[in-house]
């Protein structure tokens, strides 16, 4: 969440002050060693531009790992652990963000890909799982 918000202010200020890194070209935001696109690509150089679409099975692999891991460390912390309610859902959706995040930054450093479709299918699969697992 934190390079997701750092990259769009980043962004954002960049068009009120061009001496910032960022530089805006058609459908793309470049970075240094960065760049992100508008369209269907994702990468971190234009010759490894990755194709991401919004319903490809790697999407329906980041839902459904958050979903199991909201469901796993909630049993963990609240039912193995024996931690109250309120404490077990804070260090199972922080522990959930952490993960996807750090997926993303796995991504961004060894396969030269960010996708923010990624972390939006995560917020969904923790979403979903707090409905199933946590919420009364």
């Amino acid at each position: 969440m934190t390079l997701t918000l750092y990259i769009l202010l980043l962004t954002a200020a960049s068009y009120s002050n061009p001496q910032l890194p960022a530089l805006q070209v058609g459908n793309e935001v470049q970075f240094p060693g960065f760049t992100l696109y508008a369209d269907e690509t994702t990468s971190v150089n234009k010759d490894t531009a990755i194709k991401d679409d919004w319903f490809g099975m790697d999407k329906f692999w980041h839902w459904s790992m958050s979903f199991a891991l909201v469901g796993a460390s909630y049993h963990l912390t609240n039912i193995r652990l024996g931690q109250d309610k309120n404490t077990a859902l804070l260090e199972t959706v922080s522990f959930a963000i952490a993960c996807s995040i750090a997926k993303e930054f796995y991504d961004v450093f060894n396969e030269k890909h960010f996708s923010f479709k990624d972390l939006v299918y995560d917020a969904l699969g923790i979403i979903t799982g707090y409905f199933v697992f946590i919420y009364p």
